[in-house]
């Protein structure tokens, strides 16, 4: 049993984690099913999955089980190349990417005034307000909003918020840029890591039990 311990650690430390992460990824897509089922049920897939990968990983080191090894292994191999080609992807299309959720943010504000989902028009009145800018692209546009906040109705602005939200939009874009490729570059680390460490048991197994026959 000792003869694998570090990579069964490392192997259990890993996917530990990722199990935990699917439970909770089932839990949210369960109670949302009541707001947006073909959301809910496509996050509750992707939560069965990870649970899955989570539990061939965690089985697959304590029972040192090569049918869960090998299945592990392959699902590594595939994300890691997934996670290859989305980092590629995403340092490539750098500017698509940022300018995704500028565009989104930006209809959101041209479409405020057709909105008639309260619950709708008040998230995206939080989120402005946060930002404290007044106007999108000048500081004067989309009325509608943004007279709704005393500091854009002033005249002249409040000091603090004299930035349009189109800077404010861009530098956010900026750091979920960054966000999101760390967090890929982390992500295709620990696939990385817990292949390895997967195949070291498998492979230790391989030699103990060589060398076991070889002595018997």
């Amino acid at each position: 049993m000792s003869r694998n311990i570090c990579s069964k650690f490392c192997l259990v430390f890993l996917n530990v984690p990722l199990f935990l992460l699917g439970i909770g990824a089932l839990v949210v897509g369960s109670l949302y099913l009541q707001y947006n089922r073909k959301v809910a049920i496509g996050v509750v897939v992707v939560a069965i999955i990870i649970i899955s990968v989570g539990l061939f990983g965690i089985c697959g080191a304590l029972m040192e089980s090569k049918i869960f090894l090998n299945i592990y292994i392959i699902v590594m191999i595939l994300l890691t190349l997934a996670l290859i080609g989305g980092l590629v992807a995403l340092i490539v299309y750098k500017k698509r990417v940022t300018n995704t959720y500028l565009n989104i943010t930006s209809n959101r504000v041209k479409q405020f005034s057709a909105i008639t989902d309260e619950v709708d028009k008040s998230t995206i009145i939080a989120i402005f307000k946060q930002r404290k800018c007044c106007g999108f692209e000048e500081v004067n546009d989309y009325p509608l909003l943004f007279e709704k906040f005393e500091e854009c109705r002033k005249t002249p602005i409040d000091g603090k918020w004299t930035l349009t939200c189109i800077e404010k939009v861009k530098n956010e874009s900026n750091v979920i840029y960054m966000a999101i490729l760390v967090l890929t570059a982390l992500l295709l680390l620990c696939t990385i890591f817990a292949s390895t460490s997967a195949c070291c048991i498998t492979c230790q197994d391989r030699h103990y039990r060589d060398k076991d026959s070889a002595y018997s």
